[in-house]
């Protein structure tokens, strides 16, 4: 299996009015199972505009796996522990650029999907990891991979795939 990893900066002053589509992102979260159940997606008790309008850049990360015919087994493990390497990539990223912020993929799994602290009202128990995910505060993930590198991503056809393309942000002063 192939790993390409695609990284670029773009100003948050060209990055925003293109991608940042919250009230889009909000209506498709509000049709997930974990609406309102995980600290890392909305509803939220703040703004995101007011995380976007926080930074001046953001480093956007991909990583496209193409399988080469290769049978990658559980597809759904497979995309869980990409998402773990990316996580942990950004993260790295983030200690190493003061200020920062890394925006991951989905929702916040630390404490488990069905176990975090939002479900019962309280505060999350991990805030010094838990990190929103891009989309989660509004970035159109697709119009990002399609103007910034000009990759193909694609949707299961019969439950087959040939590459999976994941992406995430760091958010920079």
């Amino acid at each position: 299996m192939k790993d390409t990893k695609y990284q670029v900066t773009v100003p948050l002053s060209e990055y925003v009015p293109k991608h940042v589509q919250y009230d889009a992102t909000l209506e498709a979260c509000k049709h997930c199972p974990i609406w309102g159940r995980n600290w890392a997606c909305p509803p939220f008790d703040f703004d995101p505009m007011d995380v976007w309008n926080s930074y001046d850049s953001i480093v956007l990360v991909c990583h496209q796996y193409d399988f080469e015919g290769e049978d990658v087994g559980d597809l759904q493990k497979f995309f869980y522990d990409k998402r773990k390497q990316l996580a942990l990539e950004l993260y790295a990223m983030e200690a190493e650029n003061p200020g920062s912020r890394a925006l991951l993929i989905g929702t916040c799994d630390l404490c488990g999907v069905d176990n975090c602290a939002r479900i019962i009202g309280k505060p999350c128990r991990h805030p010094r990891w838990m990190r929103h995910s891009l989309e989660a505060i509004g970035g159109n993930v697709m119009t990002t991979i399609d103007e910034y590198f000009d990759i193909p991503t694609e949707w299961p056809e019969d439950g087959v795939m040939k590459n999976m393309t994941i992406c995430g942000g760091l958010l920079r002063k």
